[in-house]
């Protein structure tokens, strides 16, 4: 007989973060309640990337452009290219280290068991300091990237035979 274990069926509540210098973020949780996590828990995994603005892109969007521009039928779109940051621990905290200087970032955090991952948190947003504020350099440089790339508009033109 096999029985199915499900994976945590809520995500941590009550995520917070906190600066901490120009390149770190301390994050805090609260783990999801104990009967949605269906099983032990094996680690929190946090995923959190840098809200770019536009302007700060300006020529990395126009040099992802060019493989399209030939293509007779796309009159415009937006494409956008998002670095996914993960880290895990088995802590209700962490810290980020190694960030981008006075940059907004997005975080999440989900709970995971043996059979895999739960549902992650609510986003939310936090930004690190300015350079000279702060009290010092901490985090885990071991961070797992992952690159996604979509198409977030298209626009195709059709032309009658």
């Amino acid at each position: 007989m096999c029985y199915y274990v499900p994976v945590p069926s809520a995500g941590p509540s009550h995520v917070q973060c906190s600066p901490l210098s120009s390149t770190s973020l301390l994050l805090r949780w609260e783990p999801p309640p104990r009967e949605e996590i269906n099983g032990r828990l094996t680690e929190y995994r946090i995923f959190f990337r840098p809200l770019k603005e536009w302007e700060g892109n300006r020529k990395t969007f126009f040099n992802s452009l060019a493989p399209f521009k030939a293509h007779p039928h796309v009159k415009s779109f937006i494409t956008e290219r998002v670095e996914i940051l993960e880290q895990s621990t088995l802590q209700h905290e962490i810290t980020l280290g190694g960030l981008e200087k006075y940059q907004n970032y997005s975080v999440q955090v989900a709970a995971a068991t043996k059979v895999g991952l739960g549902l992650k948190s609510r986003s939310i947003y936090c930004r690190t300091l300015e350079d000279g504020e702060g009290n010092g350099e901490r985090g885990d440089a071991n961070i797992r990237r992952t690159v996604l790339v979509g198409l977030q508009r298209l626009s195709f033109s059709s032309r009658s035979p």
